[in-house]
């Protein structure tokens, strides 16, 4: 890769970079919508992780459903932020409804967010309560 004299380039580490990346993405949302391509391109490797984890947390028949939220709540513990609000709205996008979104509905990977003034009431009514709430399972 070449660098130029002429552009001025930011070095990013660690969160820094995560945060970085987010508030691009956060702009090109606000800019393109939900299905900003920045999102999808350079995060997309990111939300394959997080979905596959959820599966197989969500699929696992020897786990209690209070079981399934506790280990969805260490995901979601080991997550900045920047990478919980980026994987809400990579979730609100098309590519996202799909799969993500109805995984993140069944083990209230959002909670930290329901309350957070950060992302506006209107985006976070287009999920349901699952999202952010532990919802009881009668079997128990």
């Amino acid at each position: 890769m070449e660098i130029r004299d002429d552009i001025k380039y930011d070095i990013y580490k660690g969160n820094e970079a995560i945060d970085e990346i987010y508030q691009i993405g956060l702009s090109q949302i606000r800019k393109q919508g939900y299905n900003a391509t920045f999102i999808i391109m350079f995060m997309s490797h990111f939300y394959r992780h997080l979905i596959q984890t959820l599966k197989m947390i969500n699929t696992a028949d020897f786990l209690s459903c209070q079981e399934k939220y506790y280990y969805a709540e260490v995901l979601s513990s080991h997550m900045s932020f920047s990478e919980l609000s980026s994987f809400f709205y990579y979730c609100l996008s098309d590519e996202g409804k799909v799969t993500a979104k109805v995984l993140v509905e069944e083990c209230a990977l959002f909670k930290c967010l329901k309350d957070n003034d950060s992302i506006p009431q209107e985006e976070l009514s287009h999920f349901s309560d699952g999202a952010f709430t532990q919802i009881e399972d009668d079997k128990q």
